[in-house]
């Protein structure tokens, strides 16, 4: 026995149906699933309602996994003056302990990791230049003709290769000066290469909060 709407019947036999209800649904969709006339029910009303919901702004399930984080306009500026820092820095002291570092392959500098490597390149720069004309804490030379003046061996070739050395990392000064002047990294100072009216190769070393202004004379032999 089996129970069905019109109560127990033998198993394998069928039941008449109940007056006013219909066995057979006509419609049916692709899939065989039961459907109304217009094809509104089952898998197509829920694909009917989802196009309405797209079409309406809504985002598909495919693509609503989180938006992604909106690209840093800054990005791309802050990332050349990272290398143009780093370049610097390297090349004023290559085993700086900041120069050793690992970073994720789309890791973008802060502005305060700008300001950090920038505050190194200062002070290097300014170590370097005074590690160079006062070794030991010492100025380099004999006293010259006066309180800035130091005399030291060698000519022309000795103020050039002077001069070359304290340059390192700067920028070429276009503005007026009898000679070659470059501006020290982070305007910590300058340094400038000239003839001067005693026909003496000269190099100037001026970082105001380190040594002040010196002049290095090189007198020809």
């Amino acid at each position: 026995m089996t129970l069905t709407g019109q109560g127990y019947v033998a198993l394998g036999a069928q039941a008449a149906p109940a007056k006013g209800v219909r066995k057979d649904n006509p419609y049916h969709d692709e899939r065989g699933r039961f459907t109304t006339a217009d094809g509104a029910g089952g898998a197509a009303s829920r694909g009917t309602k989802l196009k309405e919901h797209t079409a309406q702004g809504g985002v598909p399930d495919e693509e609503n996994r989180g938006e992604e984080e909106p690209a840093d306009p800054l990005a791309e500026t802050r990332n050349q003056q990272w290398g143009d820092a780093v370049k610097t820095l390297r090349a004023l002291d290559p085993k700086n302990t900041h120069l050793s570092y690992a970073t994720a392959p789309d890791w973008v500098p802060t502005d305060k990791d700008i300001a950090n490597i920038n505050a190194e390149i200062a002070k290097v720069a300014v170590k370097r230049v005074t590690d160079y004309v006062m070794p030991g804490g010492h100025m380099i030379g004999t006293p010259g003709g006066g309180p800035d003046v130091r005399n030291l061996p060698g000519g022309t070739k000795a103020a050039e290769a002077a001069f070359n050395y304290l340059r390192v990392g700067g920028t070429p000064y276009s503005g007026e000066y009898p000679g070659e002047m470059v501006v020290l990294p982070e305007n910590t100072g300058w340094v400038g290469l000239r003839i001067n009216d005693e026909n003496v190769p000269t190099v100037d070393v001026n970082v105001p909060k380190a040594l002040g202004s010196t002049r290095f004379h090189f007198p020809r032999d």
